[in-house]
Parts: structure tokens; sequence; C-alpha cells
């Protein structure tokens, strides 16, 4: 990467990228900024949360007001099942393909969101191009309930002007996004011996592209979860089942790529299993392939262990997974976006019990709200607790902005097309700024990034040097 252009850019993404900063893990990134701005002799101050705030500046007796770029510090820690990978010690190994303008990690993902754009405001910081004063925020914990932005104090930041760095489309300037929240359904679990000879196998559904679960929500990718609830339920139909043991999905902002159960059924229906098994293989390739052609079923038999969910859990499981909502609710056709959506991202033992976790967002509470209360109502119909955290408002559109309009005008000059101008179904932290800063005017912008929440992420080499020509103007224009 170091070879790359813009080299400042590159330089700083490349020493982000040997730095382990997955959500709830973020103390080596901060003390990385920290470091970067004693060397650079930058003020910086840590707040109560752990956002990390550096400023640059004005040099020359440059008048303009101050501007703040930021972005997050932590990254979303997902890889595929076969590769070896401790995302709280080991660095990412990075491939760079210039033939076809790329950069991913090696089987996780990248954390160029928000990486590079860190890398981006660390850059703008250094630049002695740039005169007036530079302000940059970097938040903590963005991906796990957009702690640092939720927490922020009022007072803390000196601009009125904004430039998010966590967008992900070279041709967009992102002037709202939507709100959410997290649902999550808490089931008690039971145990008991098997009362029939048993035959014991694990089922695991892998492959799947996964991905953001506000911005790829709408792109009919299949979700693992459901794929494996449906299987569970067509066994159920026919045969005596208990399951053992359940996993699926990752974090709650990404679409699930993988999930497995170990189960058992009557010695008798063994071949019948495996019969239904690949005949819901051919279905599902039927239905998913041209959009999942990495899906891949396994079947493995497994020594019978002593006790298993009990068949009132098992039926609960079922219910819950098969009940519970997932993909786009409503559409805006005037907007051309998602209005409401809900993701079941993953199924896990936590503390003695089962954790169904989901979320849901729109730009509008009370859709959002709603939406919530029905997941909710699935989890409530087996006898399971429910919790609704992490509620967050979206970012309404401010009208006669002069940050978007000078961009949109820096952008025509600059790339000789117009960009597009849009709010998007993914959560922002500038929703929460405004709680506290409510005169901030702000878009959010940033280079070409593919697949992001998944291993196959890839960010766009070109695009990062025309997000760097971008932001460096408009420091240059902007009053």
């Amino acid at each position: 990467m170091l070879d790359l252009e813009p080299k400042e850019v590159w330089r700083y993404f490349s020493e982000i990228c040997s730095v382990p900063r997955g959500s709830g893990f973020t103390d080596g990134i901060r003390d990385y900024l920290v470091q970067f701005a004693s060397d650079n002799n930058l003020y910086c101050n840590i707040d109560e949360v752990g956002n990390v705030i550096i400023r640059k500046p004005a040099t020359d007796g440059c008048s303009l007001s101050s501007l703040l770029f930021q972005g997050h510090m932590d990254m979303v820690c997902e890889k595929n099942s076969n590769v070896e990978h401790n995302f709280h010690t080991d660095p990412l190994e990075v491939i760079v393909d210039e033939k076809n303008d790329t950069v991913r990690a090696n089987g996780t993902t990248l954390g160029g969101d928000d990486g590079i754009g860190v890398a981006i405001a660390m850059a703008l910081l250094t630049d002695k191009s740039i005169y007036r004063p530079v302000e940059a925020l970097f938040t903590v914990d963005e991906e796990v309930g957009l702690t640092g932005a939720l927490m922020i104090k009022p007072g803390l930041l000196e601009s009125k002007t904004l430039i998010n760095l966590d967008s992900e489309d070279d041709n967009e300037i992102i002037i709202g996004c939507s709100g959410g929240v997290d649902t999550s359904i808490w089931i008690d679990i039971e145990r008991e011996r098997p009362d029939f000879r048993a035959f014991a196998a694990k089922v695991k559904i892998s492959g799947l592209k996964g991905g953001h679960s506000g911005e790829d929500i709408d792109k009919r990718r299949a979700n693992s979860n459901k794929l494996l609830a449906e299987f569970l339920r067509r066994i159920q139909k026919v045969m005596e089942l208990r399951i053992v043991s359940i996993d699926g999905g990752g974090l709650r902002n990404a679409i699930p790529r993988e999930a497995e159960a170990v189960i058992m059924v009557p010695w008798a229906d063994k071949e019948t299993l495996r019969v239904i098994w690949n005949m819901y293989e051919a279905e599902c390739e039927d239905e998913w392939k041209a959009g999942e052609p990495g899906m891949k079923f396994e079947l493995d038999s497994v020594s019978v262990p002593e006790e298993c969910y009990t068949k009132e859990l098992t039926q609960k499981i079922i219910t819950v997974l098969t009940d519970t909502p997932h993909g786009v609710i409503e559409f805006n056709h005037t907007l051309n976006m998602v209005e409401v959506s809900t993701n079941l991202a993953f199924i896990r033992e936590k503390d003695g019990k089962l954790l169904v976790g989901t979320s849901q967002r729109s730009p509008n509470a009370i859709k959002r709200d709603t939406i919530a209360t029905r997941v909710g109502a699935a989890g409530r119909g087996i006898g399971a607790k429910i919790e609704h955290i992490g509620a967050y408002c979206g970012w309404e559109p401010k009208k006669n902005s002069p940050l978007q309009k000078s961009a949109v005008e820096v952008y025509e000059r600059l790339f000789g097309n117009k960009p597009t101008v849009k709010t998007i179904h993914a959560g922002l932290e500038c929703g929460l700024f405004l709680d506290k800063y409510p005169d901030l005017d702000m878009i959010s912008i940033g280079p070409k990034i593919l697949d992001i929440h998944s291993p196959n992420e890839t960010l766009y080499i070109s695009t990062v040097e025309k997000c760097w020509k971008f932001v460096r103007e408009l420091c240059n224009v902007l009053p």
C-alpha cells in the first residue's frame, strides 16, 4: 500500500491495518492516534467515553473557520470459517491488486469502514497546504451501538461544519440517514436426555455474501439463519427432532453468512434426514445460486451427545427463527430507498440462555419502533424475554445547506459530472451529533467500498485519490 497514491493516506491506512481495532477493543487504535498527535505537535484530547479529538491550528494568519472531519475507530470483525485470524492480536493480511484497482483482506473484513476515513482525516491534519484550522473527531464503537457519538458531550467540538468520512460510494454526497434500534430475544435453555435411539449430525450452511444490514438489505442476499430454520422446520414435520446446539450469524449490523446446528433424530430416520437435506440444498440452489455462488451445504454425522434441548425448546427455536421477519418491510418509491427493514442477525448461547439478535432501521422513529415491536412479538409468542436497546435517531437533511451547495459545486468542477445527493438506509453518527450540536451543517462522503461487514469487503484504489482531492479542495473553498 505504501506505493499507492496519495502516499500519506495509504501510509496511515497501512499502519491502521496493523492495529487490532474490533469494536470493544479500541485501546490500541486510540493509543496510535494519540501518538500520531504527539509526533506532529497537534492538540489531542480524549473524552470520557474514549473518543479522540485532534486539532491543527490555522497557519499564515488564515482567518477561515474550523472544519471538522469525522470517522470511527472500530471495525466489524468478520472472517471466513476456514481462516485462522485473531482480531484481538493479529494485524490484517492485506492484498493489493493494482490491476483490478482493489485492496482487500485475506479472508477477513478489511476495515476500510472506517479505517480509510480515519486515514484521510489524519492526512488532512498533517497537510501543510491546508491553512485553515482542521478538527478531527475519531469516535469509539460506532459498529456496536454508535457509543462514541451517543455519549459525546456538548461543548467538546469547536467547528460548525462537519464532513463525515464514513460513506462507501465516491459518486455520492450523503445528506441524511436512517435511525435504528436493536431487539434482543432471550430464551431460557432446558436440556434433557433423548427418549429415542438417536442419530446425531452437524448441519451447516455457509459461503453466503452477507453484507451491511442497511445498505445491502435490499440486494436479495440469503440469510443463513433463515435457511437453517426452514430446514429444521421441514425435518420436524416428518420425524422427531432435537436441537443439541445452534449458532448462526455474527454481528447485528451484518447480514448472517453462516449458520450451523447439531441435531438429533431417530436412528431409523437417518437416511431420510440426508434425503431431505439434499433436496433442500437443491431447492436453495435453484432459488439463490445466481446471487449466492459461494453457497455451501454440509451434513456430517457426529457422536451422539448425552443431552439435547428439550422438545419444547426445539420447537420454540424453530418458531422464533421462522416467525421473526427479515429484510425489507417497506420501500419508499418516491425517494427510491428502503423505508423500513429488519435484520435477523444471529442466534447463540450467551449467559446461560439463547440470544436471538436483531436490528431494525427506519428514518421514521414511529416506523422504527413499530417494526421493533413486531419483531419482539415473535419472541413474546414463545414466552421469551424481549429487550429493545440502543435506539438512535435518523439524520434529517438540512434545508438550504451551504456545505451541501459548495460540495456539489466543487465535485462538478473537479470531476465534470453531478454527484448523487441522497439519504441512505444505513445509520450514520451524524444524526446523534445533531442532538448535542443542532447547528452543525453536515455531509457524508467517502471512497468506493463494496461488501462492507463481510470478508469480501473491497476498497477501490483510484476512488481514494478521488476522495482525497475532493476533501482537500473543500478545505480551500469553504468559508
